[in-house]
C-alpha cells in the first residue's frame, strides 16, 4: 500500500490583536510585559523606547498551515509572519508540496530554500518554510500514528528540564524553574546611567538566591563596548548572557574578555549556514535557534549535527511543544527554554494562547516523556479561535496565475476607451458611453505633487447629450451602472445606488465583521451577501467624489497595490482613513457600491442590495440634501483654505448655510485631493 500524499495545503492567520494565540507570541493586548520597555535595536530612537509594539514587532502576526493527505490525514503547524507567509506558501512554495510524499521532508525542504535564495535565505522567508516544514512532520506523525520525536532519534531522557524567560526570576523559581533569564530594561542609547540602572535591577534579582542561575537577554541591543564595560559589574555575577548581537566577529572579543561567561545566541540567525559563521567563531557555548524562524525541524537537525561538531550545546528559543520534541530526541540538548507568557510574569501560560485545547505544560519545571506520546506533535486545533484563511486575503486569487493578473494590469487601454484621460496613469476616466469632458482645475496646497500633474486635469462631470447614460431605465429603480472597458473585465462594472432612513446600520456592521471569519460553505454565503461597499453619504460631496474613490480602488486592484482585502474596502479608504468613511451604528443615508463582471445582471444586484439594507431608494441627486458639510471641512481639513474662508462666514455651524458657491469650491479641493492619492502613492 503506497504512503499518503499531499492533496490540498491552506494557510490561515489569527485575527486582530489576541492574546497570544498562534506562533507570533508578540501578539498581546497592553500591559503585557513582553511588549513594554525592553532593551533592543530600536531603543536608541526615544519615541520608540517605551514599547516595542510602537516599532511593530507584533506586526506580522501568527501564520498557521495547513495539509492534508490523500488519505484524510490533518498536519497543522503555526508559526510567524501573517498574510505575507499566506502568500508566499499560495503563490510560491505551494508546487513543491502538492502530490508530494510528506515523508521527504529533506527534499521539500531543500526545494524551498533554493528557489526562495534570490529573495530569502534569512528572515520571513525562512520563517515562513519553517511552519511549512512543520507541518510535515506533523502530518507524518499523524499518518504514522506515531509522535515526532519517535521518527527523529527516539528518547535520549525521560524527562525535559525548563528554565524560565520572564521579568520575575523569583517566581520562575517559585514555580519550579531550574532557572530564570531576564530582559535588560536599558540599553547602550542610556548611556553609563542606564547601565547603572541594569546593574540595580539584576543585583535585585540576584536576591532569588546564589544557587538560582539568571541569565540576561540582551535583545540585540548590546555593542562589544558596552558590553564590556560591565566586565567588574553585574556580568560577574551571571551564568549566561545572550547578546544576540549581528556582529557575529563580536562575539570572540566579549568571549576573550569574560571567559568565565556562557555566551549564547542565535534566536534571530537563520540556517545551517548562518550557524555555521557563528560557530566557526569558537567563542559561542550555547546556540538557540528558533525551530519556528530557522528553518524548521528539518533544517533544525542539520543545525545540531553541525554544532556536535562543535562540541557545542543547542537549547531552542521557546518555540513550546515543536521544540520539546527536538530536545528530547537529541543528545546535545541539556534543558529547554520557555516564555512566561502570563500579563504580570508572574505564571506560565501555553506558548500558543488558547490556539490548542492540550498543549503540554511544564509542571515544577519539567516534562514527563510520557506528555508527548500524541501523534505528530500532539496539538488539538481549538475550534473556538475562528481563524481567517490566507487565500481570503490575497490579491489576485491564488487560484489564478499571478502572470494574468499583471498582464492584465499592463494591458494599455484603446484610445477610444480612455477618452479625455490624457495622464500617463489615468487617475479618473470616465466610464464608456457616459460622460463627456470638460476641464475641471486640481487644487493642489503640495507644490512637489502639482509639479507631477498637469496644472488643468481633466477631469469629467458633464452627462453626454444630456442624457442619464449609465443609469438603467427602471419604474423602481435609481442605481446608477456603468462600465469601465479599460479595467479587467471581472472588475469593469460598477453599479452605485443611494439609501435614506436605514434601519439597520449597526446590524450590517456586525455581518461584516461576522463575515470576515466565517468558515465553509456558510461563510461563503454570508460574504457574497454583504459583498458590497457601504460608505456613509454624510461625508461625500458628489458623486464624481465617490466615482473617483471607486476608480483609485479598482486601480489599485488592478496593478495589485490594495492597501485593504478587497476592491470593495478600499473604496472606503475615500481619504485617510476607513473610519470615517465606513458604515457606523448611527448611519442614515448610505451609499451601496458593487465592483464585479457584466455577467451579474442589474437586476441581481439591486435585488442583493436591498437584501442587505434596510431604507429607502433615493435618486443620486438626493445627495445634495444629505451631504453635511461642516463634517466635509472637518475631515478634509479645509476651513482654513482662503477660498473656503471667503465663502462660508458664518456658515459653519449648520449645512444648510453653505452656498451654493461654497459646496462647489469644497467639493473642487476634495474630488481633486482624492484624486491626487494616485498620483502620491
Amino acid at each position: 500500500m503506497s504512503f499518503p500524499t499531499i492533496t490540498e495545503i491552506k494557510t490561515f492567520v489569527v485575527p486582530g490583536v489576541s492574546e497570544g494565540e498562534g506562533g507570533d507570541y508578540h501578539s498581546q493586548k497592553a500591559g503585557h510585559w513582553i511588549i513594554g520597555q525592553i532593551s533592543n535595536p530600536m531603543s536608541r530612537y526615544e519615541q520608540y523606547k517605551a514599547s516595542r509594539v510602537s516599532w511593530g514587532i507584533n506586526v506580522l502576526g501568527s501564520f498557521c498551515v495547513q495539509l492534508t493527505a490523500s488519505d484524510g490525514s490533518v498536519g497543522f503547524a503555526t508559526g510567524m509572519g501573517g498574510p505575507p507567509s499566506c502568500w508566499l506558501v499560495e503563490q510560491h512554495f505551494k508546487r513543491f508540496l502538492i502530490g508530494a510524499d510528506p515523508r521527504d521532508t529533506s527534499i521539500l525542504s531543500d526545494q524551498m530554500l533554493r528557489a526562495s535564495m534570490y529573495y530569502g535565505r534569512k528572515g520571513l522567508v525562512v520563517a515562513t518554510i519553517s511552519v511549512v516544514d512543520l507541518a510535515l512532520w506533523d502530518l507524518v506523525g499523524k499518518i504514522r500514528k506515531e509522535p515526532v520525536y519517535k521518527m527523529i532519534g527516539g528518547r535520549t531522557r525521560d524527562h525535559l528540564s525548563f528554565y524560565c524567560t520572564g521579568p520575575l526570576p523569583a517566581e520562575a523559581k517559585r514555580l519550579g524553574f531550574w532557572g530564570g533569564k531576564v530582559p535588560l530594561t536599558w540599553g547602550p542609547a542610556d548611556g553609563q546611567e542606564g547601565m547603572r540602572k541594569n546593574y540595580e535591577e539584576l543585583k535585585k534579582h540576584r536576591e532569588s538566591g546564589p544557587d538560582f542561575p539568571i541569565m540576561v537577554d540582551c535583545y540585540m541591543s548590546l555593542t562589544v563596548r558596552r558590553s564590556n564595560l560591565q566586565r567588574n559589574s553585574f556580568l560577574a555575577h551571571l551564568m549566561t548572557l545572550e547578546v544576540l548581537h549581528p556582529d557575529a566577529e563580536g562575539y570572540e572579543k566579549l568571549k576573550a574578555a569574560l571567559p568565565q561567561l556562557k555566551w549564547t545566541t542565535g534566536e534571530h540567525e537563520y540556517t545551517r549556514y548562518g550557524f555555521k559563521k557563528l560557530l566557526d567563531t569558537k567563542s559561542i557555548d550555547i546556540i538557540q535557534p528558533d525551530i519556528m524562524w530557522c528553518g524548521g525541524l528539518t533544517e533544525l537537525l542539520r543545525i545540531t549535527s553541525l554544532a556536535s561538531a562543535y562540541d557545542v550545546d543547542v537549547v531552542c528559543h521557546g518555540s513550546g511543544p515543536y521544540s520539546y520534541h527536538f530536545a528530547v530526541s537529541q543528545s546535545n540538548t541539556p534543558f529547554t527554554e520557555i516564555i512566561c507568557n502570563a500579563p504580570d510574569g508572574k505564571s506560565v501560560k501555553p506558548v500558543f494562547g488558547n490556539l490548542f485545547l492540550n498543549e503540554v505544560m511544564p509542571f515544577n519545571g519539567r516534562i514527563e516523556l510520557e506528555k508527548l506520546d500524541a501523534p505528530g506533535f500532539g496539538l488539538e486545533l481549538n475550534p473556538a479561535i475562528k481563524l481567517i484563511d490566507g487565500a481570503k486575503l490575497l490579491t489576485p486569487d491564488p487560484e489564478k496565475p499571478l502572470g494574468q493578473a499583471a498582464s492584465a494590469a499592463s494591458q494599455e487601454p484603446k484610445a477610444e476607451d480612455r477618452r479625455s484621460c490624457n495622464t500617463p496613469t489615468p487617475i479618473f476616466c470616465p466610464p464608456d458611453s457616459i460622460y463627456s469632458t470638460v476641464n475641471y482645475p486640481i487644487h493642489l496646497a503640495d507644490q512637489k505633487a502639482a509639479s507631477q500633474v498637469p496644472t488643468n486635469f481633466h477631469l469629467t462631470t458633464t452627462p453626454l447629450n444630456g442624457s442619464i447614460g449609465g443609469i438603467y431605465p427602471s419604474s423602481t429603480s435609481t442605481m446608477l451602472s456603468s462600465t469601465y472597458k479599460f479595467f479587467p473585465p471581472e472588475l469593469s462594472r460598477v453599479h452605485i445606488a443611494l439609501f435614506t432612513n436605514v434601519q439597520n446600520a449597526s446590524e450590517l456592521r456586525s455581518r461584516l465583521i461576522k463575515a470576515s471569519t466565517m468558515e465553509g460553505e456558510e461563510g461563503e454565503e454570508e460574504r457574497e451577501a454583504v459583498n458590497f461597499a457601504f460608505v456613509d453619504a454624510a461625508p461625500i460631496t458628489s458623486l464624481l467624489h465617490l466615482q473617483t474613490a471607486i476608480q483609485q480602488a479598482t486601480l489599485a486592484s488592478t496593478d495589485g497595490t490594495l492597501r485593504t482585502k478587497t476592491v470593495h474596502s478600499e473604496i472606503l479608504w475615500i481619504s485617510e482613513s476607513i473610519k470615517r468613511f465606513g458604515i457606523s451604528d448611527s448611519s442614515k443615508s448610505v451609499f451601496v457600491v458593487r465592483v464585479t463582471s457584466p455577467e451579474l445582471s442589474v437586476e441581481n444586484i439591486l435585488g442583493s442590495m436591498k437584501a442587505a439594507i434596510q431604507g429607502e431608494e433615493v435618486p443620486i441627486e438626493a445627495l445634495s440634501e444629505i451631504t453635511d458639510w461642516p463634517l466635509v471641512c472637518k475631515y478634509y481639513k479645509v476651513s482654513n483654505d482662503p477660498a473656503v474662508v471667503e465663502l462660508t462666514k458664518g456658515s459653519k455651524e449648520e449645512s444648510q448655510k453653505f452656498s451654493e458657491e461654497a459646496k462647489a469650491a469644497i467639493n473642487e479641493i476634495v474630488v481633486s485631493s482624492v484624486a491626487m492619492k494616485n498620483v502620491m502613492s
